[in-house]
């Protein structure tokens, strides 16, 4: 495992394609396949010309940490049949506290 740090596109663009886990500040884990890193986004699970689902997530400073983190797990976790890590999603830089590649 290894962890990229800082979280920026120069450091993620060599691990396009690698299965990642992104932990976000309030302790929450997301796995998935990082796409891109750009205009102040992670995008994870995208594949080229799918539309990326926003994550619509706010700091913890304007919701609290119960919201953010239901938030996260119903647009996050669509593991169904085994295959992939679930819908493509965008999440704020803000956001990540650790990012590791697996």
């Amino acid at each position: 495992m290894e962890m990229i740090h800082p979280v920026v596109e120069e450091h993620c663009r060599a691990h396009y394609g690698k299965t990642v886990l992104v932990v976000l500040n309030d302790g929450t884990q997301i796995p998935g396949v990082l796409s891109k890193v750009e205009g102040g986004k992670l995008y994870l699970n995208a594949e080229e010309g799918e539309a990326v689902q926003s994550s619509k997530l706010k700091s913890a400073s304007t919701k609290s940490k119960k919201t953010v983190k239901r938030q996260v797990k119903t647009s996050a976790y669509g593991f169904g049949a085994g295959f992939g890590f679930g819908p493509a999603l965008a999440l704020d830089l803000a956001l990540i506290t650790l990012l590791f590649v697996l």
